[in-house]
């Protein structure tokens, strides 16, 4: 199908109906060969009066520190300009979704036009031409496509929901088929491919399964995302791209099904993120994760919907990811991450972070993340030498901290715990769930952390002596004690008095108030009774909170 007989059937037309600047993008681009062309005259005239003011500014242009630049770097600026444009935000409540990215082409062309010799070396750039928005006009796109001299393309494509800016009984059919078309033709060398629905329809079904038939032997960076609000069909990601992606290392699937997903096309995964629909069940992405191999990166959303108890924890893993370094699991129940630990085998990671949500199982017994926590992960934290404690309003945060010389190739550990459970049917919560999750905590962990850091809810939610009892027995050998944003610090300065002495070792404590400390007469018999057990905090750094 030629460009002529594909998409809206008069693209500048449309256009302008809907008031899109696509003929000034046309300007644009036919500016940038106007004032090429006048180079070339004066190049071929340089004795014409006529020429004389063209030509001073031409020489003036020369002289600029922009043009003293190499032309390697000139680029690079350039692409930068390009990136910055290209990946900035519209307001989409201002502006239909088809309008926003044509609104950018301008902005984007501008830079060609500062002088001469920058915008030869941004038309012989090859880089410069080669992301594709198909919503742009087609005159455009092909012009991009042109100046791309065959380089690999990073493509996106859209397809929303129509709103009320959009005009009416607009069809989105050509746009559609235009979208197909393109991809057809130029599969072969799409090296990036980007694509967000929001649009239900057959047409829509039928671009899907076109784009599942092409073959991308250079596709690197896959993104795609159903955003269909109560979508009944799912996008399936059988046999994608008919199996033959040598090279995809990274993916991102936002509210795809896992369900029939065939391991052929993701054996070369690096890095692969997922967001998951609600109800989705866990064990069909440690279905997926057992077909890659080569997985580096992976970073998981749940959908903070779950539904029934969490599959039952595994004895022996089903598959081992000897490669993976970055682990993310976020907004899932504590449960379901403990069964994707039970069912993968990471291997040694360099970065753990979790967020999931600590709730009952049917017995009454709380489940945490830290019911089930990685032999490697216990392993590795062993000698931590700080531990940082986050104590937020309705969650509890936990991050391990190692000593300076380890920093080349740190470890890093970091969870948050929500505690909602036990919430009554008003939101309210019992404030002692966050004693719960700490003391699940100090159940697993063998920490002897030299420095302590707590961080509070101020003013949100005070914290218990319990918690600080339960928190200070996470770091019991820490010389040096850390506490920031918390209000009403009466309670702990009555945990360090304790007869039983908590944190013998402690030296050094470090406080930021809004309280005037050193005149409490608790704070410095608190001091004054440490030394005289033997337990002396040496200094002592008071810092005001400013409110």
């Amino acid at each position: 199908m030629s460009d002529a007989n594909v998409g809206p059937q008069n693209d500048l037309d449309v256009a302008t109906r809907m008031n899109i600047t696509a003929s000034e993008a046309i300007r644009s681009l036919n500016g940038v060969q106007r004032e090429r062309s006048q180079e070339q005259e004066i190049e071929s005239n340089p004795n014409s009066d006529t020429l004389d003011l063209t030509y001073l500014k031409v020489l003036h242009n020369a002289k600029s520190l922009l043009a003293r630049l190499p032309p390697e770097t000139l680029a690079e600026i350039a692409q930068c300009h390009i990136t910055d444009i290209r990946e900035s935000a519209e307001d989409l409540d201002k502006i239909c979704w088809l309008e926003a990215p044509r609104k950018k082409i301008p902005k984007i062309l501008v830079i060609s036009h500062v002088f001469s010799l920058w915008r030869n070396v941004i038309l012989n750039t090859p880089a410069c031409w080669s992301h594709i928005e198909l919503l742009w006009p087609q005159t455009v796109i092909n012009e991009f496509v042109a100046r791309s001299k065959g380089k690999f393309l990073s493509v996106h494509a859209s397809l929303y929901q129509g709103d009320i800016k959009m005009p009416r009984n607009f069809d989105l059919t050509p746009l559609i088929a235009f979208y197909s078309d393109f991809l057809t033709r130029n599969m072969y060398r799409v090296e990036e491919l980007e694509i967000w629905i929001n649009l239900r329809g057959t047409h829509v079904s039928g671009f899907w399964e076109d784009l599942k038939r092409l073959h991308a032997p250079v596709l690197k960076n896959f993104a795609f995302a159903d955003l269909r609000p109560n979508a009944n069909t799912e996008f399936l990601l059988e046999n994608l791209f008919s199996s033959d992606t040598p090279r995809l290392s990274d993916v991102t699937l936002l509210a795809v099904s896992l369900s029939l997903i065939k391991p052929e096309a993701f054996q070369s995964l690096v890095s692969l993120e997922l967001h998951l629909r609600p109800h989705t069940p866990i064990t069909n992405l440690t279905r997926m994760l057992s077909n890659t191999p080569l997985l580096e990166n992976l970073l998981v959303f749940g959908s903070d919907i779950e539904s029934g108890p969490p599959p039952t924890l595994l004895q022996n893993p089903i598959t081992r990811l000897s490669h993976c370094r970055i682990v993310e699991l976020q907004r899932m129940q504590a449960g379901t991450i403990n069964y994707i630990f039970s069912a993968v085998d990471f291997s040694e990671p360099n970065e753990i972070q979790i967020l999931s949500e600590a709730h009952l199982a049917d017995d009454g017994k709380l489940i945490t993340v830290f019911s089930h926590l990685y032999p490697a992960v216990k392993k590795r934290i062993a000698n931590a030498d700080g531990l940082a404690l986050s104590l937020r309003r309705r969650d509890v945060g936990i991050s391990v901290i190692f000593p300076e010389p380890e920093r080349r190739d740190p470890f890093i550990l970091s969870f948050r715990e929500r505690c909602d459970f036990n919430s009554t049917d008003d939101g309210r919560w019992d404030p002692q769930n966050r004693t719960l999750v700490l003391s699940a905590a100090v159940a697993v962990f063998d920490l002897k952390p030299q420095k302590l850091h707590i961080r509070g809810p101020f003013p949100h939610s005070p914290v218990t002596e319990e918690e600080w009892r339960t928190a200070l027995s996470l770091g019991a050998c820490a010389q040096k004690l850390s506490v920031d944003n918390v209000s009403h610090l009466a309670l702990l300065i009555k945990v360090l008095d304790d007869p039983e002495i908590v944190c013998p070792a402690l030296t050094e404590l470090d406080l930021v108030s809004c309280e005037n400390l050193q005149s409490l007469s608790t704070f410095q018999a608190m001091l004054s009774n440490r030394m005289s057990r033997g337990a002396e905090i040496q200094t002592v750094t008071i810092r005001e909170r400013q409110i």
